[in-house]
């Protein structure tokens, strides 16, 4: 018996971090109409504070939503989209993320990833590599588009290893089977793309997941030593910065 239960406990010690990991990701942000099919099940309305795994897709109509991983990436998706959550692997600490842009847009701020980690959005065209940045993908059947508000993204073809690198204030475009150079955007483009991706209907931060405190402290700490901090990006309506235009794509 004794064996049995240091097995048992050998076994919670190595699973914990697992089962965290896939539930620390959550809805903060909601308005208009949003669905989610988890894990394969029927379309139901999503709701805030809503957990969400790997598999796990979002559909949006009339409605914009946010999603919040456990260590500070939030990712905006507009009207008329359809995001797949292809792999969900998110610590207070640690990110390992896929997600994949059927159709619309998204606007995705991304925190710096750590050694070993990774974030993805992909579409039905491209994959974008993010190592901590601000971004915005846009996808319709013609085209897909990338705009890089912070930092820098690596954007290649499904099929190809050759990668374009877009920097800040760069966009750039996959369009009939050609991948386009990135350009500089001008002022009037940078203009405007926060407002067009700002969720009104907010949930109270933190999550009722296994390592919530440490996200907690980790948040308050970074409000206090940064303005830049979490409860910026929480506060609907401010603007913090010059806005960037709004987001051209979004498909029907």
């Amino acid at each position: 018996m004794k064996k049995l239960i240091a097995l048992f406990s050998l076994l919670f010690v190595f699973l914990s971090p697992v089962l965290a990991a896939e539930s620390m990701l959550k809805i903060s942000a909601l308005s208009g109409e949003v669905d989610c099919s988890l894990s394969g099940t029927d379309w139901k309305p999503a709701s805030l504070n809503q957990e969400l795994s790997s598999s796990d897709k979002l559909r949006t109509k009339n409605g914009r939503v946010e999603i919040l991983f456990a260590e500070g990436t939030t990712v905006k998706v507009k009207e008329n989209s359809f995001l797949d959550l292809l792999t969900v692997q998110c610590t207070a600490q640690k990110q390992n993320s896929a997600l994949k842009l059927l159709f619309g847009g998204v606007k995705a701020k991304v925190t710096k990833i750590v050694e070993g980690g990774s974030f993805i959005v992909s579409s039905p065209k491209i994959v974008a590599a993010v190592k901590g940045t601000e971004f915005i993908m846009g996808t319709t059947a013609e085209a897909t588009e990338v705009q890089v508000l912070e930092g820098v993204v690596a954007i290649s073809e499904l099929l190809s290893e050759k990668q374009i690198f877009i920097r800040e204030n760069e966009r750039a475009a996959f369009r009939d089977g050609l991948m386009e150079n990135p350009r500089q955007m001008d002022p009037a483009e940078i203009m405007g793309g926060r407002e067009s991706f700002e969720v009104s209907g907010r949930a109270a931060p933190g999550f009722g997941a296994p390592g919530a405190d440490f996200e907690r402290n980790k948040r308050n700490e970074r409000v206090k030593n940064r303005p830049c901090g979490f409860k910026r990006q929480v506060q609907p309506g401010r603007q913090t910065g010059p806005a960037r235009k709004n987001f051209r794509y979004s498909a029907g």
